[in-house]
């Protein structure tokens, strides 16, 4: 596993684990980490991000690894080698990491840039806690 724990979480931070499942597809998961990495996270925030590579050959361990160097929060890099299991494996570290909040993004989508702000929200106008949040 990769893990750039650069990201520290604040005492009292909403957490957000944004999980996104890839096989065999860097160029389109390259696309996608560049659009998280440009998250404006807001205060009251620790985002983090799990990839989880559905292959036997770890096809995309060294773009998570380039993402890493310049990520502005915590990166996981799970290799999942079974085909078909990527979604439990990314879902399992994420309730492993005590996410409060979980966003699948599919590897050929990029995400909104509101992604992170969905927490800055009040209370009683988010998501609720474990539903998935759509990318676009």
């Amino acid at each position: 596993m990769i893990a750039n724990p650069s990201g520290i979480r604040t005492a009292g931070a909403a957490s957000l684990t944004i999980c996104v499942c890839t096989c065999q597809r860097p160029l389109m998961l390259a696309r996608c980490l560049e659009t998280l990495g440009a998250q404006v996270i807001p205060d009251g925030v620790a985002l983090s991000l799990i990839v989880v590579d559905d292959t036997p050959e770890r096809a995309v361990r060294l773009t998570v690894a380039q993402f890493c160097v310049t990520s502005p929060f915590q990166v996981y890099y799970v290799h999942e080698p079974q085909r078909g299991c990527a979604r439990n494996a990314v879902l399992n570290k994420a309730v492993a990491l005590g996410a409060d909040w979980i966003a699948m993004l599919d590897d050929e989508l990029a995400a909104s840039d509101s992604l992170a702000s969905m927490l800055a929200l009040p209370a009683g106008h988010r998501p609720q806690p474990y539903r998935t949040i759509h990318g676009a």
